[in-house]
């Protein structure tokens, strides 16, 4: 990578994209789940395209930006959204939610946190 300016180049990327190199390949998306608390009611979710309500736990998937370097989060309500990630340790913050939102997440799962929610 080369600093020119504000950018930095990296030429590694721009060879791979332009000659069709498959060996060198796009980095993974760090991070590419979490859950959080709504902090507005005007998001609405991607795949059943209703609004998440304000205070909701609503799950996010980081993809690639078409407009910009970066990512950008696609939210789901957590009905819709669990089933892109495989187990809650990929998804980041599952922990930091409230007790009975944690076990939601975790009975999503099939997983076991609380005795009262053991599936």
């Amino acid at each position: 990578a080369e600093y020119m300016g504000r950018f930095v180049l990296n030429f590694n990327w721009v060879i791979t994209r332009k000659h069709g190199n498959q060996s060198m390949s796009k980095p993974e998306i760090p991070d590419p789940f979490v859950v959080d608390y709504a902090p507005t009611g005007r998001a609405s979710c991607q795949k059943c395209k209703g609004t998440i309500s304000q205070g909701a736990v609503r799950f996010g998937r980081k993809v690639r930006s078409p407009f910009h370097d970066g990512f950008d989060v696609k939210w789901h309500h957590l009905r819709c959204g669990y089933t892109y990630a495989s187990k809650p340790e990929d998804i980041k913050g599952w922990q930091a939610l409230k007790w009975a939102d944690v076990c939601a997440v975790a009975e999503k799962y099939g997983v076991c946190v609380c005795d009262t929610h053991c599936v």
